[in-house]
């Protein structure tokens, strides 16, 4: 009843070996480069979204070349591997109080230096000044009302309005 599987492991054997020797596919099979992360199917976005392409939930974070202070840094090297909320504009107090109460960093994203020049030193927010065009957290300063919580792996979380009460997509263990 099963005959004819040496035959199919011969053949089998075959083309896998002729298809490896493809430079192509080598680099394929050994690339460690994962997918983009696509929105999942509980998270349902509308034609009419507000939120750009670039800050949906399930894709990473951008990460431009940013100055915070006086050094120049990659967004991650801000982020520091922890959960984030970023903003384009100075966080609320009801905001930072539940970045406090959760251990979560709030960074604040600003097009240029002098966009923060009023705001004081001792802020409780980290603010962040894109170099260039600063791909997609540009959206962030062109529309201060998103808010987006990031994961500490960089990937987005949740995007929420200014309106919306920030809500984790996670339980937080006490």
């Amino acid at each position: 009843m099963t005959g004819g599987q040496d035959r199919a492991a011969a053949i089998r054997k075959l083309a896998l070996g002729a298809v490896m020797r493809s430079t192509r596919v080598q680099e394929l099979v050994g690339s460690t480069v994962t997918p983009r992360l696509r929105t999942g199917a509980l998270q349902r976005t509308s034609a009419l979204s507000r939120v750009p392409g670039r800050l949906r939930p399930g894709g990473l974070i951008p990460n431009p070349t940013c100055a915070m202070g006086s050094s120049q840094a990659r967004l991650d090297d801000a982020l520091g591997g922890q959960t984030a909320v970023v903003t384009g504009r100075c966080p609320e107090p009801h905001l930072l109080d539940a970045c406090r109460a959760q251990g979560i960093l709030p960074i604040r994203v600003v097009g240029d230096a002098s966009a923060d020049a009023a705001t004081p030193t001792d802020t409780g927010w980290l603010t962040v000044h894109l170099n260039g065009p600063g791909g997609g957290l540009r959206a962030l300063v062109d529309d201060p009302t998103l808010t987006v919580v990031v994961r500490p792996d960089r990937v987005i979380a949740a995007v929420t309005t200014r309106s919306e009460v920030l809500r984790l997509p996670w339980t937080v263990g006490v």
